[in-house]
């Protein structure tokens, strides 16, 4: 997983069906700026051409369970071919491996989804072994301290 490069993006899909039954086409177009992913543009286009779009279906839009489901499914495009299940069962972690999860953990942050989840999904971990091997990477300089990752 390498830094992303600038104008690197990617577009999201999804269906939503609103109280009152319309269907809504939802696109979204995403871009990475200075390393970090940003929603660029948002697509609400109603499913029946004789629907339009109301305030009522604007205001009960789920944009930020759409977002986060669009973030989650590219984190695992991204990560998802890297899965390990090298459980290390108390043995030290070379310093390939600490930086694959320093790598991961970075892609996490750029994309906005939980660290830890991330961690653990990637190396197919439990949370808590995520979190052992995060502190891992921070121990040898791999990752900065807590809270500073997205820090340019």
């Amino acid at each position: 997983m390498s830094k992303p490069d600038e104008g690197v993006h990617w577009d999201y899909e999804a269906f939503w069906k609103d109280r009152n039954g319309a269907e809504w086409e939802i696109s979204l177009e995403f871009r990475v700026k200075r390393g970090a992913v940003i929603l660029r543009a948002i697509q609400f286009a109603s499913r029946n051409s004789a629907t339009s779009v109301t305030h009522a279906a604007l205001v009960e839009f789920p944009l930020n369970e759409i977002v986060s489901d669009a973030r989650r499914q590219e984190f695992e495009a991204v990560v998802g071919k890297k899965r390990t299940s090298d459980a290390h069962r108390g043995r030290a972690h070379s310093g390939e491996e600490l930086q694959a999860v320093a790598e991961a953990y970075r892609e996490a942050v750029r994309l906005g989804v939980p660290v830890q989840n991330a961690v653990a999904e990637t190396f197919n971990v439990s949370r808590s072994t995520a979190a052992k091997r995060i502190m891992a990477a921070r121990k040898s300089g791999r990752l900065r301290p807590s809270g500073r990752e997205g820090e340019t």
